[in-house]
């Protein structure tokens, strides 16, 4: 076990003044710092630091067998874990309006069930907080899911962008 207190408290040693934020990501478990049993990151989100563990994603870790799927979901698993944590380091807390990445989770079977993508409402927090190009972005997002094998994905940003294209012409 990461004690993932200790990582965090690292932060002066860790952060570069230049970086945006700082993750360190681990394929060992995290040691919740408190009475919690379930922990796969741990952030100081003011700080914009955090510690991710892929470990409880992996049947193995709880003594399962890994099913031929394995693979693609511990990618969507690391994937939303990281999306959804560094949303916190940027400002944004768990989602109430819709089905997002940034819904809070209260155990695996519910993370498994938000999407990969941000709504429309921590969308716009996001694009506020950093600043980007929301059709870019998608069209990165589009090559990215293309590329790790997640058709899913890519086609869910594919009908997004032709939405958002469509109502840039009205």
């Amino acid at each position: 076990m990461v004690s993932g207190t200790a990582v965090v408290t690292m932060r002066q040693a860790l952060f570069i003044s230049i970086a945006t934020v700082v993750a360190v990501c681990s394929t060992m478990g995290i040691e919740p710092p408190g009475p919690q049993k379930r922990l796969e990151a741990i952030g100081a989100t003011n700080e914009r630091v955090g510690v991710y563990s892929f470990a409880r994603y992996d049947p193995a870790f709880y003594g399962e067998p890994r099913g031929k799927d394995y693979p693609a979901l511990l990618l969507q698993r690391s994937i939303k874990v990281l999306t959804h944590e560094t949303g916190h380091m940027f400002g944004l807390t768990h989602c109430i309006y819709f089905h997002c990445v940034m819904n809070g989770s209260n155990h695996l079977q519910e993370s498994d069930r938000r999407p990969l993508h941000l709504c429309p409402v921590c969308l716009r927090k996001l694009q506020f907080s950093v600043g980007f190009d929301v059709v870019k972005r998608y069209e990165a997002l589009a090559r990215f899911y293309r590329q790790m094998g997640l058709e899913d994905e890519a086609a869910w940003v594919g009908r997004r962008l032709e939405k958002i294209r469509r109502s840039a012409c009205n």
